[in-house]
């Protein structure tokens, strides 16, 4: 009866793969045995455990069932906001979880009911007519201890070994490239469990604490000398992209005059970034960091933010929603920033909404001045939030777009996307209007974190003629590719002698402080000094291609081999090796 009541689960988890309900994918699923019984496996194992510890069925049934709704009613409902998984990860981001449930509904179909109101007949059935099991204890215990033992077993052995897991799941009608549909074409249970592995952090083959040190003998730690040292503030737009690049997009108005503007007096160039649609803390600790794989940050770790402060500088963050998304209150102090100004401890207070760019902008103006009075100079680095999806399909007075052949939710869609950059746009003018007038040197660093989510499938993307096939160069810029933006003022030219004007290309998030740090002549620490060699060859690090010598090229195919299996030793060593001057 526990396989019986195990294999109805399973088949239940199959309508929580997809937003909706594909018929072609549950069968692929159930035509592949070995998936099957990978997923049904764990199912079984703790309806077994839990009846033996319960002595009754039908509370084991009711325990394990809530489990798969739980997971898979989250697994929906993160798919169709932003086309992402439910991870073993994201139990760390209960809190956040909860918070999130008053901007976004939780997804429940109609066919999700059915099957919970078929549980809870089963459960009823369970409670009346199966009796509890007589056993005595001392036969119980060596079954629940033979049935945990089996579970870590087969966990170790089998559920995170990656050959087994890239042996399964049908990739015919899936783009590869894309995370989420890897995950997907596997299941629900089964690439839950195996994504715990992504919460260890192991060493890159071949390394050694001593091959490293190697390494890092040739540079030296360097301070900024006290002339050439100006207040840096970066800013990480949330889902901020430039849609004039698109040749297909006839734009009525141009919502991106002003930060044109600011980019034609600016150095710039196109980040590509590693995350689609959502992801924003990857793109944000990349910049921060410079590392391409990151620890756990549950210590200090090395950082931009930790440089800066050991130059003397005041260094904040600040973000306008609660401060424990992503576990920012823990990792960023960890970072070395001295203060994490957030909703819960600060904006709070100010207002009850989460703050727009334009009055969130003002407290980085507050904080500049406040450092500089003090005699200090100022690293702040923020991240925004006013232009977060889901963007509505309703439609807004303001259209910005020519209609076209558009569907109506994708043209509404994106003209609600194109409203919330507009706003935007206007903000970032006010600032840098501000900054170009301010007396004190000061460089700006603007950045997007990640294209938009448009839709399941990016099908508003399709609507507008935007190649997104990462599988070609043109389709995988489009895919990740944000802009950057570093703009000095007047002081700050005067101070280095630089004009900060021109186009700087392709870059990852990872080497943007590089680029930065090169063009004023700062030094940094030995690692910026590393990864300032490495981006001499290198400037795009993605799991797809690199960009070798100003030419994409697939990762299989790179010609630094070498260097890059030393990126990852130093990568390593230093996000977990922590260093104070």
């Amino acid at each position: 009866m526990p396989i019986f009541l195990g294999i109805l689960l399973l088949l239940i988890t199959f309508e929580f793969t997809t937003v909706f309900i594909e018929l072609k994918r549950i069968y692929y699923y159930v035509t592949d045995i070995k998936l099957m019984l990978l997923n049904l496996f764990p199912i079984v194992l703790l309806i077994y455990l839990f009846w033996f510890i319960t002595k009754k069925l039908w509370i084991s049934f009711s325990f394990v069932s809530f489990l798969v709704f739980l997971i898979g009613i989250i697994n929906k409902t993160k798919l169709y906001y932003r086309d992402d998984v439910f991870k073993f990860e994201d139990i760390l981001l209960f809190k956040e979880a909860l918070t999130m449930t008053s901007r976004y509904d939780i997804i429940i179909n109609w066919y999700v009911i059915l099957s919970i109101i078929l549980v809870i007949i089963i459960i009823l059935l369970l409670k009346r007519f199966v009796s509890k099991i007589k056993f005595k204890y001392y036969v119980i215990y060596p079954i629940i201890i033979l049935l945990i033992t089996i579970g870590v077993i087969s966990y170790n052995k089998i559920y995170t070994n990656d050959t087994i897991y890239n042996s399964v799941g049908n990739l015919a009608d899936v783009n590869v490239w894309i995370a989420t549909r890897q995950s997907q074409v596997r299941g629900l249970i089964y690439p839950f469990i195996y994504s715990s592995t992504e919460m260890t952090v192991n060493p890159p083959d071949g390394y050694s604490e001593e091959k490293v040190k190697e390494i890092l003998d040739d540079y030296d730690y360097s301070d900024i000398e006290e002339d050439k040292k100006v207040n840096i503030i970066a800013i990480m737009l949330e889902a901020y992209n430039d849609f004039t690049k698109f040749d297909s997009i006839n734009f009525t108005e141009d919502v991106y005059e002003q930060f044109h503007e600011i980019k034609g007096n600016s150095l710039h160039g196109e980040l590509i970034v590693n995350v689609f649609g959502g992801g924003t803390a990857t793109t944000e600790r990349m910049f921060i960091t410079g590392f391409y794989n990151f620890p756990t940050f549950r210590k200090p770790t090395n950082s931009y933010a930790q440089y800066f402060k050991e130059q003397g500088y005041l260094v904040e963050a600040m973000h306008p929603i609660y401060g424990s998304f992503y576990n920012r209150n823990t990792v960023n102090l960890n970072l070395g920033f001295e203060n994490y100004w957030n909703y819960d401890n600060k904006f709070k207070a100010i207002t009850e909404n989460f703050l727009g760019d334009d009055e969130f902008y003002q407290y980085i103006i507050e904080g500049l001045q406040n450092a500089n009075d003090s005699g200090k100079k100022y690293f702040n680095f923020s991240v925004t939030y006013q232009n977060h999806g889901p963007y509505t399909t309703t439609p807004i007075e303001n259209n910005f777009i020519e209609k076209e052949n558009y569907s109506d939710n994708a043209y509404n869609m994106f003209n609600t996307y194109l409203n919330g950059i507009k706003s935007s746009n206007e903000a970032l003018y006010n600032l840098v209007d501000f900054i170009d007038n301010y007396n004190e040197p000061t460089i700006i660093i603007l950045f997007g974190d990640h294209n938009p989510y448009l839709g399941e499938n990016n099908y508003v993307y399709q609507e507008l003629g935007i190649n997104m096939d990462v599988s070609t160069e043109e389709g995988f810029t489009n895919y990740y590719g944000t802009p950057f933006v570093i703009h000095a003022n007047d002081e700050a030219k005067k101070v280095f002698d630089k004009e900060f004007v021109g186009d700087l290309g392709y870059i990852s998030p990872n080497f943007l402080m590089n680029e930065f740090f090169e063009y004023v002549g700062y030094e940094g620490n030995e690692y910026t000094q590393f990864t300032n060699d490495v981006k001499e060859y290198i400037d795009v690090i993605n799991p797809i291609y690199y960009e070798e010598d100003e030419e994409f090229v697939p990762v299989q195919a790179s010609e630094y081999t070498d260097l890059m299996n030393e990126f990852w030793l130093v990568n390593f060593y230093w996000m977990t090796n922590f260093k104070e001057k």
